[in-house]
């Protein structure tokens, strides 16, 4: 049994190790804090204590029979309460519509090898271990998030990624799984131990030439306007950006970029959304935060910008395009 149990953390560790790179450091509980357990329940699983992502949790190992869902995610509220840590349910194996259940409950759970539903860390991956990274052809947007904010800054490889992260105000999961996206499709190295850093090519045009292919424009969705606003998180983007760039002509339309969270929450007393033919100002929602490229300035970033004219085939506007990137400091 010992052995068993042995192997299923070895596994358990493992899976985790190869997702999301972050290694799990596992317990197990004493006797003594078993017997805050009702003994039905510490006869039907064996119990671990870990760290995950610096959050203390119960991994509660299913070693006995059959069992339902409702009672499993009972068992789980009676071991959070003995104990006061989020408890983490781990299978050997899983029928689909049992998965479906556990999620609907919200119960977290690990598969070794195919499923990580981890809903207090906001983690759902499946089956990532058993298969290679689907080559999809473009990256993740947070992936390109942190791809540009390297190549417009340059600062990542002195950061780990924790550090990374809380520049670009995403989370360390989001953005470790960003850096797996880039090293998987060969556009970093990703080294160390305990701190994860990420390295880039050294020769920052070289790797915008190779990573372009994957990357795509920025812009999620468009509402037009009619009125006024301010707002400080919104950042001057299509053609009124690329006229400030390069030497093409500014368009009479005033183009604004930002979050879907401030999207949502746009309109106003002096400001209408209306349809594009009377519109007098267009808002385009991002897929990531176009403030934090942009820094102290009121345009989006020049390789945003890019992207969001690169399937753009007018030749005014191609040549403006070439005037961006070849104007660029890299």
């Amino acid at each position: 049994m010992k052995d068993l149990l042995q192997n299923k953390i070895m596994n358990l560790t493992t899976y985790i190790k190869n997702v999301v790179n972050v290694d799990v450091d596992v317990t197990k509980v004493s006797n003594e804090n078993l017997r805050k357990l009702p003994f039905v329940i510490s006869g039907m699983y064996a119990f671990c204590f870990a760290k995950f992502f610096d959050k203390p949790i119960t991994l509660m190992f299913v070693n006995q029979g059959e069992t339902t869902v409702d009672r499993i995610r009972n068992h789980t509220i009676i071991v959070q309460d003995a104990w006061n840590k989020t408890v983490v349910v781990v299978f050997d194996n899983m029928e689909s519509y049992t998965r479906k259940r556990l999620i609907e409950k919200k119960v977290p759970f690990i598969i070794p090898g195919k499923q990580m539903y981890l809903p207090d860390l906001l983690i759902d991956l499946k089956e990532y271990a058993t298969a290679k990274p689907e080559q999809t052809g473009v990256i993740q947007p947070a992936a390109q998030f942190l791809l540009i904010y390297h190549l417009l800054s340059g600062h990542t490889e002195n950061m780990n990624m924790k550090t990374v992260a809380e520049n670009l105000s995403l989370m360390p999961m989001t953005i470790t799984r960003a850096a797996y996206n880039l090293y998987n499709t060969g556009l970093c190295e990703i080294i160390g131990t305990k701190d994860k850093f990420i390295v880039f090519d050294e020769d920052k045009r070289r790797l915008w030439d190779k990573a372009l292919p994957l990357l795509t424009s920025p812009i999620k969705k468009v509402n037009y306007y009619t009125g006024w606003i301010k707002e400080k998180q919104l950042r001057r983007s299509n053609f009124n950006a690329l006229a400030h760039y390069t030497d093409i002509n500014d368009d009479p339309i005033e183009y604004y970029a930002t979050t879907s969270k401030i999207f949502k929450h746009l309109e106003g007393v002096n400001f209408k959304r209306t349809g594009k033919i009377v519109g007098n100002i267009c808002v385009e929602e991002w897929k990531y935060n176009p403030a934090i490229l942009a820094k102290n300035s009121e345009y989006v970033d020049p390789l945003s910008l890019y992207l969001c004219f690169k399937e753009d085939k007018d030749e005014r506007t191609e040549a403006a395009m070439e005037q961006l990137i070849e104007d660029l400091k890299w």
